[in-house]
């Protein structure tokens, strides 16, 4: 039983810090988000919908993830892990953003005209 509890703790604690990390770099990432999209958006005259996404996307994947590795791991992990961390779980991220960007594209087209969503530039 006592083995059972030690066991609870130790992942209790770490859940904890990790939805700490988790909230917290979402909070930010989400901010970073919406000011790139918008900044973008107003570059390119509303046009080059993959662009802002992505750009986006680049730019508060990477706070989310330093964020989130930053705060769980400085002090457990050296400087190189950390990075290393960093760079792959970004790496990953910008993967999956820029194999979602036809997908979406092709939704739009599907969707445009048949229901009423926001006004499409491109």
């Amino acid at each position: 039983v006592s083995g059972s509890i030690e066991m609870y703790s130790l992942l209790y604690a770490t859940t904890t810090g990790a939805v700490t990390a988790s909230m917290m770099a979402y909070i930010a990432a989400q901010y970073c988000d919406v000011y790139m999209f918008h900044f973008l958006k107003n570059l390119t005259n509303g046009k080059h919908l993959w662009l802002r996404n992505n750009g986006s996307t680049i730019v508060s994947q990477l706070v989310d993830t330093a964020l989130v590795v930053s705060i769980l791991f400085v002090g457990v992990w050296d400087s190189n892990q950390i990075i290393s961390a960093v760079i792959d779980g970004w790496l990953f991220k910008m993967l999956m953003a820029f194999i979602d960007t036809p997908i979406i594209y092709g939704i739009i087209h599907l969707l445009k005209g048949k229901i009423d969503i926001a006004k499409i530039e491109e």
